[in-house]
């Protein structure tokens, strides 16, 4: 048994397009649930249903970071593949 550096299986490169669309699917499905759980609740001064709201329209702040940051992973993917060449 010898370790030769020939036999080694090299490790796959990580990417981080697995975790950026699990965290755009999940924080779109959490916003808007509860967005259309604070308008079923109802929309008082008072009730339930306006911080419903205002959870959902965190989450849907939380999707459009991840857009953003998708957006701009991906122009920095392409500057890089572009100067491999």
């Amino acid at each position: 048994m010898t370790n030769n550096l020939s036999n080694q299986i090299p490790k796959p490169r990580r990417s981080l397009w697995k975790p950026i669309g699990l965290t755009l699917l999940g924080s779109l499905c959490l916003g808007l649930s509860t967005c259309v759980g604070g308008f079923t609740v109802g929309k008082g001064p008072d009730g339930f249903g306006t911080f419903l709201l205002y959870s959902g329209l965190v989450f849907l702040g939380l999707f459009l970071l991840t857009v953003l940051f998708a957006v701009l992973y991906f122009l920095i993917w392409l500057v890089q593949k572009a100067g491999s060449r």
